[in-house]
């Protein structure tokens, strides 16, 4: 008894004893965290005093400040290792192993304290090297402090001899530049910095006098025409100065170095070079190593930015603050604009006139005292500096669109060449060929900028920045003369008087105009945009008479159930789009329209194609996708129209048929088309599908979809390029021992098929199949097999099975090492027989795959099947994402440990009888972001290490 008095006497000495060591190591912690943080505030002080010195007075720091900043930096990392091993290693015995290392770091952090106060001052009156401090303004946002430091390190790189700075005017280009000269003044790393401004037209001559008048080059007695003797005189002298930096500023045009006389740059002499422009193409041309876009403020930072320029307590008023987010927003976060805009209104307290600001800058009138002086010149220079009335013509046609649009670039190149801005090369590859390069050539210029993909279809597009839209708006006032009214909220057309004869191009797009009414007299008009106007019912008959020279006119996305039998008349109309006009019923007589070369009536509701069809002669075009109403397609109208390149059908009413009466279309006209370059068809039976791929019609076609039967629940995404889809209902195995796919097959949708015994039913044309996607849905009794030999699935990126009640695994046999070698993505869902997903050959072979799901496969019990003794490692090295859904019977995921040093997402939801994770201490992923799970789940998981589940617990959040 008395022995077990003792011990618990002990235990309990001990466990005091455990308690104070606690919390005395909790004290001398906080004491180093309140030493650091007063340490790191004398640092921000310090700093902030050099800077004043470096950048007002041209000084440079000291070397015991120098050194003095070293050692804060050296043990503020030290300190935070520290608190990192103590929230890692929460034992008793490593806190007691490290109170030595935390009394010296408070020791020297309060010593480093008393150290800063440098007496004699910071820096010293020095300035290394030649060359003249640039005045400048306050660097703007952490965008700019990271674009300055980007272009720092490459002048700093000695690998790097050329470097190019380009975006559009008055995003700050030339002041990051000056901040680096003046910084590099007050350092040795040149011992020569030259600063010359360029601008305008180039003016060789010029150039080269003010490089000599830079580095004290005496060209008085020299002649303008002695070029190449002024050229040798400056390149001798320019190479005679030691690590000399030549900073070329708003160079609009490349040129040849040797003609002015700047040697080349290269590692052996010391000389580097560095141009800001507008345009990449002169970084490009000028072969520049490194190339650095200065890219627009962030909206923090505009806003931040204008209550600067405006000053803070004016946007103290509640009624101030919403109009002036909104100008802010209309200055799109260009900083010269910006600038400009809040110094007019700078003190300005009075509503009305921030009103009237707002109105300015939406409407483009650009009266705001500055922006005509000091903005749009320089937007103005851009545009008139683009190399031809073409591109110019085709720049202007962007700003018919709404502010922030961003622009569907396949339909703009189509209305560019419509309007005749690219000329008619008879060959849809060409013409988009040549508008692509003409946008890239803009972008170049940054008069346009990328936009983001559209969603669903991921269609690139482009966006014309807000304050060059409002230039484009206010050019086209008078020639060429537009009329620009979209996304203004009206609900009426514009006024008669506003119908100019001279008017070129008309934008309503985005309104609420419901009804076009009167007889416009514009016999110059091109183009009519009326696009996204949801509740146009209504044009009246004649409103099209007096528009004889239209080319291009867009209504979709309107409420129209018919057009005015004036669009009859339009016979130089080459673009008519009708796309998802729902109530549209019928077209009038197309029969005048022989030039039209695209017409899109996607998701209409018409029954039967327009009267003329035949006569289209010169329709490249014809979309016809999700025209559910159009039950009967007249045989020989598709086989009359000689130059279609491109014709889309996708869930049409019409599905084309291997063969039926005469009176209707089969596939015949489709094989006996001309060369193709897109095909996008319903097929009724499986003969019709295996007639066209069986005929040479594919050879030649550029992206292709097809469907046989309903698309059901297939992703739209399956139909973006090169899909086949195998639809449900269309009794594949009953009508063909083998189906060939067409070559270039990146995507295959299987789905209802319930007839399908093998997957090795469908084969590959000639071997060339490029098979990335694979969607197999709902096919009962179907046994899927992939042989060692199989060649079908090398390229397979995208795997999807799901109501597969047959299906027992991925794989049977033995697969040959190349089977899923490119996989990447692969789900699985509801194939109740499923018992594993995975054969352990199979997963070797698994070293691309990213993204694994698995869902309400009721009989999985493993993810991989297989015999794990003889495996010492393994590793998926890409998987990023693992989601485990409804799987009741699941008991392992991998049953030895298997690396995933890419993970980032683990989710398992409803899988009762999983009990361990794959993980230990050594193969825990440091990429893992989050884990996912029921709580019941992680409250009855079982842990061989307590450690692992120590750092999954900071990881786990429950789900829904």
């Amino acid at each position: 008894m008395e022995f077990i008095v003792g011990a618990c006497i002990d235990a309990m000495k001990n466990g005091w004893e455990f308690f104070t060591n606690l919390r005395s190591f909790e004290c001398i912690m906080r004491s180093l965290r309140e030493r650091t943080d007063e340490l790191s505030a004398r640092e921000h002080d310090v700093m902030m005093e050099v800077r004043r010195e470096e950048e007002e007075k041209g000084k440079k720091r000291k070397r015991e400040v120098e050194l003095w900043l070293d050692n804060v930096k050296r043990v503020k990392n030290e300190v935070d290792s520290v608190e990192e091993k103590v929230r890692e290693e929460r034992r008793w015995i490593l806190h007691y192993r490290l109170r030595k290392h935390i009394a010296d770091l408070e020791t020297e952090a309060v010593q480093l304290y008393d150290k800063s106060r440098f007496s004699n001052g910071v820096a010293n009156e020095m300035v290394l090297g030649s060359g003249s401090p640039q005045p400048t303004s306050t660097l703007l946002g952490e965008s700019a402090d990271r674009t300055f430091q980007m272009i720092w390190n490459l002048l700093l790189d000695v690998k790097v001899r050329k470097v190019g700075v380009h975006g559009m005017a008055g995003v700050g280009k030339t002041t990051i530049m000056k901040h680096i000269n003046n910084q590099l003044l007050h350092l040795d790393v040149f011992k020569n910095i030259i600063w010359v401004t360029v601008s305008k037209a180039l003016d060789l001559p010029r150039l080269q006098r003010e490089i000599a008048t830079a580095i004290g080059l005496d060209l008085s007695n020299d002649s303008d025409d002695e070029e190449e003797r002024i050229a040798s005189k400056i390149c001798a002298a320019l190479l005679r100065r030691e690590k000399c930096l030549l900073i070329l500023d708003d160079l609009w045009e490349p040129f040849s170095l040797e003609r002015i006389g700047i040697p080349e740059p290269i590692q052996t002499n010391g000389f580097k070079l560095a141009i800001t422009t507008r345009l990449l193409k002169v970084c490009t041309c000028m072969e520049s190593d490194r190339i650095v876009k200065v890219e627009l403020l962030s909206d923090e930072e505009a806003w931040t930015l204008f209550k600067e320029k405006v000053g803070g307590r004016i946007l103290d008023s509640l009624e101030l603050e919403p109009i002036a987010k909104c100008i802010t927003k209309e200055c799109g976060r260009l900083p010269l604009a910006i600038i400009t805009v809040g110094r007019a209104l700078r003190e300005v307290r009075v509503v009305s006139v921030w009103r009237n600001a707002l109105d300015e800058l939406k409407q483009s009138y650009a009266e705001i005292h500055g922006m005509g002086e000091y903005v749009f010149p320089r937007l103005m220079f851009g545009y008139n500096r683009l190399r031809n009335d073409r591109i110019k013509d085709c720049f202007l046609y962007c700003a018919l669109y709404p502010e922030d649009h961003e622009i569907d670039i396949d339909g703009l190149i189509e209305n560019w060449v419509g309007n005749g801005l690219i000329g008619e090369l008879g060959n849809i590859k060409k013409e988009r060929d040549k508008g692509t390069s003409i946008l890239s050539e803009l972008k170049d210029a940054c008069m346009l900028e990328d936009g983001r993909p559209t969603p669903l279809f991921n269609i690139p597009t482009v966006k014309l920045h807000d304050l060059i839209r409002d230039l484009v708006i206010k050019i086209t006032r008078e020639s060429p003369r537009f009329m620009v009214k979209a996304r203004e909220q009206l609900e009426e057309a514009p006024r008669a008087e506003e119908w100019k004869e001279d008017t070129k191009r008309i934008s309503l797009v985005d309104n609420n105009i419901n009804r076009l009414s009167g007889q416009p007299m514009c016999p110059e008009l091109s183009t009519m945009l009326l696009q996204e106007n949801k509740r146009l019912q209504k044009i009246s008959n004649s409103f099209f008479e007096n528009m004889q020279g239209l080319r291009v006119l867009d209504l979709s996305y309107s409420s129209i159930k018919s057009l005015p039998k004036s669009v009859s008349k339009l016979e130089n109309l080459r673009v008519l789009r009708l796309y998802c006009c729902e109530d549209l019923e019928k077209l009038p007589s197309v029969v005048k329209l022989k030039q039209l070369r695209v017409l899109s009536l996607d998701s209409t509701s018409i029954e039967e194609l327009p009267h003329g069809m035949k006569a289209l002669v010169n329709l490249q075009k014809l979309n016809l996708n999700y025209t559910n109403k159009l039950q009967f397609l007249p045989a020989g109208i598709i086989s009359k129209l000689p130059l279609l390149k491109d014709l889309q059908m996708i869930e049409s009413g019409w599905r084309w048929p291997s063969n039926i009466v005469k009176v209707a279309a089969d596939i015949e006209e489709i094989i006996k088309l001309a060369p193709v370059a897109n095909l996008r068809l319903s097929f009724e039976d499986v003969q019709s599908f295996i007639k066209l791929v069986g005929s040479d019609v594919l050879r030649k076609v550029e992206t292709f979809s097809l469907v046989i039967g309903d698309l059901f629940s297939i992703p739209l995404s399956y139909l973006v390029n090169n899909a086949v889809v195998m639809g449900c209902g269309s009794d594949v195995g009953s009508h063909a021992s083998s189906i060939f796919l067409p070559c270039d097959t990146c995507s295959l949708g299987i789905e209802g098929c319930h007839d399908i015994t093998r997957f090795s039913q469908f084969s590959c044309l000639a071997n060339a199949t490029r098979l990335k996607h694979c969607h197999i849905e709902q096919c009962d009794g179907m046994e899927f097999i992939v042989g060692a030999g199989d060649k079908s699935l090398l390229n397979l990126e995208r795997l999807e099975l799901s109501y597969l009640h047959s299906l027992r695994a991925l794989s049977n046999g033995v697969p040959s090492i190349e089977t899923y070698a490119n996989l990447k993505h692969l789900s699985v869902g509801a194939c109740k027989k499923m018992k594993n997903l995975l054969s352990l050959g199979l997963l070797q072979n698994l070293q691309t795959l990213e993204r694994i799901e698995i869902w309400s496969c009721v009989s999985m019990e493993d993810v991989v099947a297989g015999d794990w003794s003889a495996l010492t490692t393994f590793s998926l090295p890409n998987l990023k994402s693992l989601s485990l859904q409804n799987l009741n019977e699941l008991k392992n995921i991998f049953k030895t440990t298997v690396t995933c040093s890419s993970l980032e997402s683990l989710i398992v939801g409803k899988c009762g009888k999983l009990k361990k994770l794959p993980f230990t201490t050594q193969n825990l992923p440091l990429t893992l972001k989050s884990l996912k799970g029921d709580k019941e789940w992680w409250d009855a998981l079982e842990w061989d290490d307590p450690d692992v589940k120590i750092q999954l617990q900071e990881r786990f959040m429950i789900t829904q």
